[in-house]
């Protein structure tokens, strides 16, 4: 089996039997991490937020207004956290959609996956980030009571909604101090530390 890649290492297809050298500035990822990097004038780390969009029912029935979430709750800590939060719909340049999303999962210092909701799209890019980077990955949820098999056992910080499935008033400022914490020590931790389930082995 291969060994785990270094930080400096790409291979995304399982077949490949040779990492793609990193070290060249002419190298397509490291023109596309100079892109991300250019449009920060701080170069703040780039996080990616991988959510539902929009109104979502949960498990008991109540709506959560994922929208209200990122703008009252996620993007304030990854700002306060010294980030720079991007989510999908953000995107205000023409190109393939797709494309795009495999970018930011690729290149992104941190991905803040919410998994409230048995959503395709989430799990999908959440395995797509595991399978691309070894670490930097914050799990989230709310108003759930248990995780799908495969990420049960993943340490995920819950947050609370109230009865119209916005960012709890009595909360908020917990979760978003809560959330802060366990996005700035995941990124500080050491560089070597494995959180891919897969780039383990």
């Amino acid at each position: 089996m291969n060994e785990p890649l270094n930080e400096k290492q790409l291979c995304v297809d399982p077949n490949c039997k040779q990492s793609i050298d990193r070290d060249s500035a002419a190298h397509p990822i490291n023109r596309m991490i100079d892109r991300l990097q250019d449009s920060d004038d701080g170069n703040n780390p780039h996080a990616f937020v991988v959510m539902p969009f929009g109104q979502k029912s949960v498990p008991d029935g109540r709506l959560i207004d994922f929208d209200i979430v990122y703008d009252r709750l996620i993007k304030p800590a990854l700002i306060e956290g010294g980030f720079k939060p991007f989510r999908a719909d953000e995107e205000t340049v023409s190109g393939d959609i797709l494309t795009d999303m495999f970018q930011e999962l690729l290149l992104a210092d941190l991905v803040v996956a919410d998994m409230s909701i048995d959503n395709a799209n989430v799990f999908y890019e959440l395995g797509v980030r595991h399978a691309f980077r070894k670490r930097g990955v914050v799990h989230i949820q709310s108003s759930r009571d248990y995780m799908p098999f495969d990420v049960f056992n993943v340490r995920t910080m819950p947050y609370h909604v109230d009865e119209q499935g916005v960012p709890d008033a009595k909360h908020v400022d917990r979760d978003r101090k809560n959330l802060v914490r366990i996005m700035c020590e995941t990124w500080a931790s050491d560089v070597e530390a494995v959180h891919s389930p897969i780039l383990v082995y």
